[in-house]
């Protein structure tokens, strides 16, 4: 699995079509720097829309999905269309797909698919607007298909629910595509632990090899009560899932307790979560262990928002460490993370850094470093003068 390009228009701070592709090479880390307000979030909540928009398209309710994200500090913005674009690929196929969303409705949609080593163009499997005149018969994209399907809905998502094998093709890549933001609810490692003394194994090993010292960890499930959820420290919708859970879990972590000479005599138990004994950091450290395991296992791809909170830049080294390596990334698993960890620069190379501003419309702008000629060990450096742009302009006292 693996993303090969992602470009937004109008779309919340982004105006002009902005585009990241996304290099194969051993690093497998694409890194994305930026000041606060540079759009960094923004592209992450484009890469969500995409992936959640063509999953469950039809079952969105009308008009309340696609409408109010476009840029607004231009007077034509409004009035123009949200449009995202991607290329992805599978063991067999690359794929690019589109589609533009306006006024509530979906304006148009286009797949275009070719076969690896086949050569570099796109066959077209279909385009929303050419449907009517039945072009596309061979791959099942029909007009009957096209009537089937709701304006504020895409043809994609409807050909699925049609057991279109193309359409389940791409649904199987897009499933396989991990997004986290921010601070994220413990329930997804949380979850694995409880079901698989594998995956428990798995999760103890990354903690250990993380320098955490924990010896051991249980999670257990635990009802929640309405108290709880009033008192709930988490946002809005992690709080919301919790309750549709009907469940919260309390994990415990084991650390060995040592006598003056260093031996070790007993086990002592620490609590996580809220009000937990265990670090904000360790706490986070456990939240990303599930997904970091199963992207890197499976080869797939994952993209983390302000990946750095909570954590030690040691421990954003380990993580990233995790993706460069040939050794245990076998599967070429991709990492995409929104960072301000500047002295990451020097691990993830010119190829793997994209610059995120704004120029004098407010718009994000996506600059790369590619071309940029200097070596690895100064870009940190050269950041931090202003060489590259992408800062914070201050104003001191």
């Amino acid at each position: 699995m693996r993303l090969l390009s992602f470009s937004v228009r109008n779309y919340r701070s982004f105006y002009e079509e902005q585009k990241i592709s996304f290099n194969e090479d051993d690093k497998n880390v694409t890194a994305i720097f930026g000041p606060n307000g540079s759009g960094k979030s923004n592209l992450f909540k484009a890469m969500v829309f995409y992936r959640n928009f063509i999953l469950y398209s039809t079952r969105f309710h009308e008009g309340k999905v696609l409408g109010g994200e476009q840029f607004l500090l231009n007077e034509t913005g409004r009035k123009e269309p949200t449009v995202f674009s991607a290329e992805f690929k599978n063991d067999k196929y690359a794929f690019s797909y589109q589609f533009s969303v306006y006024g509530g409705q979906v304006e148009d949609e286009k797949l275009q698919r070719k076969e690896l080593g086949g050569g570099a163009l796109y066959k077209t499997i279909f385009s929303r607007k050419s449907i009517p005149k039945d072009r596309f018969k061979e791959f099942k994209f029909t007009r009957v298909l096209l009537r089937e399907t709701r304006d504020d809905a895409l043809v994609l998502t409807r050909a699925f629910e049609t057991n279109n094998k193309i359409a389940e093709e791409i649904f199987g890549w897009l499933k396989s595509f991990q997004l986290l933001a921010g601070q994220q609810p413990i329930n997804i490692t949380a979850d694995k632990v409880i079901e698989n003394q594998e995956v428990k194994e798995k999760v103890l090993s990354y903690l250990k090899r993380a320098d955490l010292y924990i010896q051991d960890i249980s999670v257990e499930r635990a009802s929640i009560s309405g108290e709880d959820f009033k008192n709930s420290p988490f946002r809005d919708e992690v709080v919301k899932e919790m309750q549709q859970s009907g469940h919260k879990y309390k994990i415990t972590t084991v650390h060995a307790v040592r006598n003056l000479e260093g031996r070790v005599v007993a086990a002592m138990p620490f609590s996580m979560g809220p009000g937990g004994q265990e670090s904000t950091g360790t706490n986070r450290m456990f939240e990303l262990a599930f997904p970091l395991i199963d992207t890197i296992e499976k080869g797939r791809v994952l993209y983390i928002d302000e990946f750095e909170v909570n954590l030690h830049p040691k421990e954003c080294l380990f993580i990233v460490s995790l993706f460069n390596s040939l050794k245990g990334n076998k599967g070429k698993a991709q990492l995409i993370i929104n960072t301000h960890s500047k002295f990451l620069m020097n691990y993830i190379g010119k190829n793997n850094i994209y610059l995120l501003g704004k120029n004098h419309q407010e718009a994000t702008v996506i600059g790369e470093m590619k071309g940029v000629r200097s070596t690895e060990a100064s870009f940190e450096k050269k950041y931090d003068a202003g060489f590259f742009g992408s800062l914070p302009n201050i104003g001191w006292d």
